[in-house]
């Protein structure tokens, strides 16, 4: 049988026990809650501080607003520490924006939008607002007449982003200059299409220049440097070296293994050869990496090296020439391989190189 329920006695009350929770006396703050409370006395602080700044000077006056008392515990914590964050980081800013700033003296320069200027200490890995300059080219309207004629040349802007001692060197060069353009297979096939483009392997600088190919299909960034040291040994040294290269390298190794080695070679190059001008063409976007598992992964490593090179250029007094129409959603710019450029895509890029080397070429007249 089930156990029979006790009966209560009439008259007395039964007490349940309070359940059992954790003290709070001997709360000991912890590390975030500390730094919360830094940071609201920082903004208190501040809060007053412009509050006396925009008060009337007037040693007579009272406070303009009655104390509204002490804030509850439920507004306070309404307070985020996002929020206070915000508000710290903004009026630092303005604070910061407020300061002089010492700027570099401006050179002067015969293209002024083309010129960029930078520090003369080795900017590694600092960002110049490169990309700023590039922004109304890439923003230039796209146009569907074949590159080459003359409305083609009016449309597309220069490519070209050049330094001051570039154009300076330009200068003190003999007529006719001689440029060597080194790359791999995307240079290699470009010089094919140049051979019955509008352009011409010449790339219509024969009045002022010559121009000599050496590309090697599938050539690797430590390829460079032998190649660079034969035609320099030769008896027709040239005055400018363009160089194609990178993208082989993007698949076998991590973008700052080969952003180390072009500083180390490039740098090299500019000690052992002080009057010879650096170009630098922007590594090209592939629809298929051959050999990679993530795709977007070593296009935003391109993109990087891209933008590090760019600067590192620059600072050499070199030149840097983009390739911003040979997009990746443009499948007809590029082979069925995904790799290599149809020929409309070696039109495209034979025209940059033309109108690059064109504006740099416009002080020799």
């Amino acid at each position: 049988m089930p156990p029979r329920k006790v009966q209560q006695k009439k008259g007395v009350r039964v007490l349940k026990q309070a359940s059992k929770r954790p003290s709070t006396q001997h709360h000991q703050p912890s590390d975030e809650e500390e730094d919360m409370g830094t940071i609201r006395a920082l903004v208190a602080r501040v809060d007053a501080l412009e509050r006396e700044r925009l008060q009337p000077c007037d040693a007579g006056a009272g406070p303009s607003t009655a104390s509204t008392g002490k804030k509850s515990a439920r507004l306070v914590e309404k307070c985020t520490k996002s929020r206070i964050l915000a508000s710290l980081v903004s009026r630092i800013g303005v604070l910061e924006a407020a300061a002089p700033v010492q700027e570099p003296a401006v050179l002067p320069s015969p293209v002024a939008s083309s010129v960029v200027l930078l520090a003369s200490s080795f900017p590694m890995f600092s960002r110049p607002d490169v990309d700023g300059l590039l922004q109304g080219q890439a923003q230039s309207p796209q146009s569907s007449v074949l590159p080459g004629s003359s409305e083609s040349s009016a449309l597309v802007a220069s490519p070209l982003v050049a330094s001051p001692a570039a154009y300076a060197g330009i200068l003190n060069l003999p007529v006719p200059v001689r440029i060597v353009l080194c790359g791999h297979s995307i240079l290699f096939w470009v010089h094919r299409r140049a051979s019955s483009s509008f352009s011409g392997m010449q790339l219509q600088l024969s009045a002022s220049a010559t121009v000599s190919w050496e590309a090697r299909r599938g050539m690797l960034w430590d390829a460079l440097l032998p190649l660079v040291c034969r035609t320099m040994a030769s008896a027709a040294q040239p005055h400018i070296l363009l160089i194609h290269l990178g993208e082989n390298d993007l698949v076998q190794r991590p973008g700052m293994d080969l952003l180390l080695k072009v500083r180390r070679d490039l740098t090299w190059l500019r000690r052992s050869y002080p009057n010879l001008i650096l170009v630098w063409s922007d590594m090209l976007v592939r629809r298929i990496w051959r050999g990679a598992i993530y795709t977007n992964k070593i296009d935003r490593s391109r993109k990087w090296v891209n933008r590090k090179v760019r600067d590192l250029i620059l600072s050499l007094g070199g030149v840097c020439i983009s390739h911003d129409r040979v997009k990746f959603y443009s499948p007809q710019l590029f082979r069925d391989d995904g790799v290599h450029l149809s020929e409309r895509g070696c039109d495209l890029f034979l025209e940059d190189l033309r109108l690059g080397l064109r504006s740099l070429f416009s002080l020799l007249g």
